[in-house]
């Protein structure tokens, strides 16, 4: 019996015009809903379907919900490691934009440990330092990552796998021009896309529904104490006008009162004395 060997090619594409994005919010909010938003990785459909071949490696694409425009890709691995440098930002690219681009998220060396192919798949909340040692089975075991642990359904531990975008705060020590999880900005939509390689070829999802973080109430209390000062400022400007001016008006009418200054005194021969009214 001859063995053919076939070479992996691009992981499968998933039809997501049926049961809608791939990529969906998670319902474990993050702890700063200003900065940050978790989204479920797809494991089970996606990122862990060996149909094609095995992962290599896997990544996170996260772009301002006007900017995420461009179709997703499926193609080989030297096409996609060129559109990386073509399309997409890192975080210090955009962290200042007024409308993010698409940039990633991740580092392109996710998948050191991915060499291991009977590892495991470990969910954590870690998004730039994450193992991703996948199996044939694909089932995840859990660890404590950075923050709370919570209770994971079976299911959950199955198909999907928390992913925190902006976890990686404003990336202090990290070069510029390398891909940093940086935070996210207030009160903005973004939309959220992953891929997946094995050697040969790399597949995108569709970008995620538009999913808010909230806005920076900080930014609005401090602009209505602001506020506050600038018309207590004018109103004490108009007041100190109207007073000057109500002061002025009192110094006319004293002018126009004295007719003589108080140091020369009363003399009484210039007071005219009253004649008496002889019929009383």
């Amino acid at each position: 019996m001859k063995t053919v060997f076939v070479q992996p090619g691009a992981p499968l594409r998933i039809n997501e015009s049926e049961g809608g994005p791939l990529m969906a919010p998670s319902a474990d909010q993050p702890k700063d809903t200003e900065r940050q938003m978790a989204v479920n990785l797809p494991l089970k459909t996606f990122l862990c379907n060996t149909s094609n071949g095995y992962p290599t490696k896997w990544g996170v694409i996260v772009a301002q919900n006007d900017q995420a425009t461009d179709e997703p890709f499926f193609g080989s691995v030297r096409d996609f490691t060129d559109r990386i440098s073509k399309v997409y930002k890192t975080w210090f690219d955009v962290k200042d934009m007024d409308s993010i681009k698409p940039y990633l998220a991740t580092y392109l060396n996710l998948t050191d440990s991915c060499q291991q192919i009977n590892g495991v798949v470990t969910q954590t909340e870690h998004s730039t330092v994450m193992s991703h040692n996948i199996n044939k089975s694909c089932k995840p075991c859990l660890n404590s990552g950075t923050q709370k642990k919570r209770s994971v359904t079976q299911r959950d531990v199955e198909t999907h796998q928390r992913f925190v975008v902006g976890l990686d705060g404003k990336c202090s020590g990290q070069q510029t021009d390398r891909f940093c999880n940086g935070e996210l900005q207030p009160g903005r939509s973004y939309r959220v896309k992953t891929f997946a390689c094995t050697i040969n070829g790399c597949t995108e999802t569709k970008y995620s529904n538009p999913i808010s973080t909230d806005p920076d109430l900080t930014v609005a209390v401090a602009s209505g104490i602001s506020s506050a000062i600038v018309v207590l400022a004018i109103v004490g400007v108009v007041v100190f006008v109207l007073r000057r001016k109500q002061l002025a008006c009192f110094s006319k009418d004293d002018g126009r009162l004295v007719t003589q200054s108080p140091d020369e005194g009363i003399h009484l021969d210039k007071i005219e004395h009253t004649k008496k009214n002889p019929s009383r």
